[in-house]
């Protein structure tokens, strides 16, 4: 019996259990795959910022390259929090201390009291959103289909009606110098337009305009379809939540 780094010794390969894939393992091994080693990736994320009462957008406009863009950057080596990430990126290339939104954002992510930890303990979320989410019934899952914003999608394992402050959206390419698949994470996030920013740091401001945009307008300008996308997406998801609360979040 062989032992793995001083630890107990393992299990005798006659007594492990054989291998008996179901139909959905077998069907998984069909699906398209790929492995990336960390040195072929990127995380970026960054915040569809919307100024409810004026209409408008925040954008940025990217002067080296001449386009509009949503504003997001990379996470830090070791940064925790993709939310905070995105956050931190907007007020570095913005000036402005966006709140993210609470929105009832359809997501496959796991609602907090299906996933009931002991002590009263809340997977990490603050103790309000915890109440939120608890308190919305969840659909018993089925194999059916709903229909999305205009798109049939598998209603499996999917949390509706839930406010929650997850990403709106998953923006990914290949990043044309790297050659690595870049993922940019967005959420939907509210800040005054009519409030002065914080000063920019000197190689932001050299790199980056900063424009409050009409909607309609922002659609136009934003260089990239999927930004474009995301800016839509937010404001379903605004739709979406306007017979509930659809409040900015105090704190992250």
């Amino acid at each position: 019996m062989s032992q793995l780094n001083g630890s107990e010794p393992a299990q005798a390969r006659s007594t492990l259990p054989e291998s008996n894939p179901s139909p959905l393992a077998r069907r998984a091994l069909d699906a398209e795959s790929r492995f990336l080693p960390s040195q072929c990736f990127i995380i970026s994320c960054g915040t569809v910022t919307l100024d409810r009462k004026a209409g408008k957008v925040l954008l940025v406009y990217n002067k080296p390259n001449g386009i509009y863009q949503l504003p997001k950057g990379r996470k830090d080596i070791d940064e925790d929090g993709l939310l905070s990430i995105a956050i931190r990126e907007t007020l570095e290339e913005t000036g402005y201390e966006v709140k993210p939104l609470i929105l009832k954002i359809p997501t496959r992510s796991t609602p907090v009291h299906a996933a009931g930890t002991p002590n009263g303990t809340t997977n990490g979320t603050t103790n309000g959103m915890a109440k939120t989410a608890a308190t919305v019934p969840m659909p018993a899952p089925n194999d059916g289909f709903v229909d999305l914003d205009g798109e049939k999608v598998p209603e499996k394992g999917l949390a509706l009606g839930i406010p929650n402050r997850e990403a709106i959206a998953c923006l990914h390419w290949y990043d044309a110098q790297t050659k690595a698949l870049k993922m940019i994470f967005h959420f939907a996030a509210e800040a005054d337009s009519t409030k002065k920013p914080r000063a920019q740091r000197p190689e932001d401001a050299a790199k980056h305009g900063v424009y409050w945009v009409e909607y309609e307008d922002a659609l136009e300008r934003l260089w990239y379809e999927e930004e474009r996308m995301a800016v839509e997406k937010a404001l379903c998801d605004l739709r979406r939540s306007e017979d509930g609360d659809a409040t900015p979040v105090t704190g992250v």
